[in-house]
């Protein structure tokens, strides 16, 4: 490859990443509810009912090997245009899968996840009056890590089976999915390569 094939490639990777980064605070922006009880104190009622008690101890489920990530899926994501995002808001369950404690994501086994994200978002959208509501899925696909880890770059992944188990749920439902990075010592070019064939569904 050239130098500069080889920088523009860089470049396009760049703009990629600042563009799912924007992505990631725009849903978080506009999932957040509107409107709400006059009195601070009390509960949204669209809330009432989403929370879990059973939150295990926080031990991961799944394994840390992502390096192998290859495509899956049949290209079944919702068709989205900028008509969409301005007539739909989105709402999103957050967290990792390998670890209860980031959030409900990894709290509920994925298919009672999907039941209660639904139901949830029925409930907004019966509110939202002309404005529809898309269901998505957040999930941290590598979280930050205190130890190097045998690759000595303080992240841990979630592992390819995990991943396609959450994308292909995601689609079966015609669910938004967004795959978290938190790099620690990666490099944005090389972690976001092994998503591409995600992405791409």
């Amino acid at each position: 490859m050239s130098p500069r094939a080889s920088v523009e490639r860089r470049l396009r990777l760049i703009i990629a990443a600042a563009l799912l980064i924007g992505t990631f605070v725009f849903v978080f922006m506009i999932a957040l509810p509107s409107g709400g009880s006059d009195d601070p104190g009390e509960p949204n009622s669209v809330l009432v009912g989403t929370g879990n008690d059973d939150t295990g101890d926080g031990d991961g489920r799944g394994e840390t090997d992502g390096d192998d990530v290859g495509p899956v899926g049949d290209g079944c994501a919702p068709l989205v245009d900028d008509d969409f995002m301005r007539a739909n808001q989105v709402l999103t369950y957050y967290g990792s899968p390998d670890a209860n404690i980031l959030g409900i994501l990894g709290q509920l086994e994925p298919e009672t996840l999907v039941a209660r994200l639904k139901e949830h978002a029925r409930a907004y959208d019966d509110l939202n009056g002309l404005r529809g509501v898309q269901a998505g899925l957040h999930m941290i696909y590598a979280t930050a890590q205190a130890d190097p880890g045998e690759d000595g770059l303080y992240i841990r992944r979630v592992d390819r089976q995990t991943l396609e188990e959450y994308v292909r749920l995601a689609c079966e439902n015609e669910l938004f999915i967004f795959l978290d990075l938190q790099l620690g010592r990666a490099d944005m070019e090389t972690e976001i390569e092994k998503l591409l064939p995600f992405l791409r569904q």
